[in-house]
């Protein structure tokens, strides 16, 4: 049996079940593993009436109290008993009915890959459904040093493996589940890219990127000591730098003293490729560093 694996946190879980069930083209077997965390909308409901309506399909799981993000990723991971595992969670969906054929043939065939993603279209909720690509991307095998500097594809594209997250959980104390995970996942081989945008990444205000800190931002520093002892070859001194960077970069406020103690890790991990990137060290010296301390003043 081959696997989908869907976690839905909002009242969309009902357009989802629906092209899921109805309009996806397959000739394997699914199950669709639902982890409902306490939300605050319909959610439940919806998830209970397409439980019993294909009960031989959907395997859904309510937590009893809030897990929060990461754990309920996990568990449901852990739910999931099939060959692969695709993925796909909030109000995000697919839009090509063979997504699943494609990707599950292309990883039957070619043994030597561990996962498989494609290019997914941004939708922007507040422009008047303005859409373009994730990212662009312009190989189509993909290894783990590709993956150290951001996301080169959405989750809701992504197919890996399942005997791999069954060996070896997800670390519960970070923030970017989906970063471990392609971590995990290229540790034991490539990914396979397909430029098809079969999938649609809705970004609106409830998303976590407009209300991230630079505290959960730091919790994703643990991914190194558990990544190392399943990979000790991962580049972590890669990784720390772009993680520093990161956390000073992207949260909407940073106070001055993170912004110190970033800047100091981030150019000690930058001694690692030593002396390649002293101009990258000085740009960030003379032009980076000047405008994010600037950002903390307001």
């Amino acid at each position: 049996m081959w696997i989908l694996f869907c976690i839905f946190f909002n009242n969309l879980c009902c357009i989802i079940c629906t092209a899921i069930l109805t309009y996806n083209q397959f000739n394997f077997k699914i199950e669709l593993v639902i982890g409902e965390d306490c939300s605050t909308d319909n959610t439940a409901q919806i998830i209970k009436e397409y439980a019993k309506k294909y009960p031989h399909i959907i395997k859904a799981r309510f937590n009893q109290t809030n897990m929060g993000m990461i754990p309920n990723m996990i568990k449901t991971l852990n739910e999931c008993t099939g060959k692969y595992i695709a993925l796909c969670e909030g109000d995000d969906y697919w839009t090509d009915p063979y997504k699943l054929q494609k990707q599950v043939d292309f990883l039957e065939e070619n043994g030597e890959y561990a996962g498989a993603a494609h290019q997914a279209l941004m939708i922007f909720d507040n422009s008047n459904n303005e859409s373009k690509n994730f990212r662009k991307v312009n190989k189509s095998t993909l290894k783990l040093e590709d993956l150290l500097y951001g996301r080169k594809f959405h989750t809701a594209s992504f197919i890996f493996k399942t005997e791999i997250i069954k060996k070896h959980n997800l670390p519960s104390n970070i923030t970017a589940g989906d970063r471990a995970l392609f971590f995990l996942i290229a540790s034991f081989g490539k990914i396979y890219f397909s430029q098809e945008p079969m999938c649609c990444y809705r970004k609106n205000n409830g998303g976590i990127s407009h209300w991230i800190t630079a505290e959960m931002m730091e919790k994703d520093l643990n991914i190194v000591p558990w990544i190392l002892k399943i990979n000790p070859d991962f580049p972590k001194h890669k990784y720390y730098m772009f993680i520093h960077s990161t956390v000073m970069d992207y949260p909407k406020y940073i106070s001055k003293q993170k912004i110190i103690k970033h800047s100091f890790w981030y150019i000690y991990h930058s001694f690692s490729d030593f002396p390649k990137n002293t101009k990258q060290i000085g740009i960030f010296l003379l032009k980076k560093f000047p405008a994010i301390w600037t950002k903390s003043n307001n």
